[in-house]
């Protein structure tokens, strides 16, 4: 029974790029499980798209590219924006949950008033 792959989305790959400052198919292999000639495909596909570029020094090494730091600082941004309003959104969710329970212990004081009152009319007729 063969492993399946990690299915990394290009983020991620370019991350671990970044991390490592120079990345090898091999990397790619031990990072997220990919055979090797699918992490030869995933490559060829960053350096087709001008995200990575073979280093120099190393045949088998690859860089990110200043299009590939100028894209993952976009998505870092527009990210952190989706963050923030996650938070806001928690927090709109949080009050909304407190006034929801404040209108539920009204009820409930609205309820023990209601019985006692029916206590009171039941015990002036029987």
């Amino acid at each position: 029974m063969g492993r399946y792959p990690t299915v990394a989305s290009k983020l991620e790959i370019l991350e671990f790029i970044a991390s490592k400052e120079t990345a090898t198919l091999g990397d790619l292999v031990n990072q997220f499980g990919y055979t090797a000639g699918a992490a030869a495909v995933r490559l060829c596909r960053l350096e087709h798209q001008r995200l990575i570029e073979k280093m120099w020094a190393s045949k088998e090494g690859y860089c990110l590219t200043s299009r590939a730091y100028e894209r993952l600082e976009s998505l870092r941004r527009s990210r952190g924006k989706t963050y923030s309003q996650l938070l806001n959104e928690i927090d709109d969710l949080r009050r909304q949950l407190a006034e929801k329970e404040s209108e539920n212990q009204g009820l409930k004081n609205e309820n023990i008033r209601l019985k006692t009152e029916l206590s009171q009319i039941k015990s002036q007729y029987y």
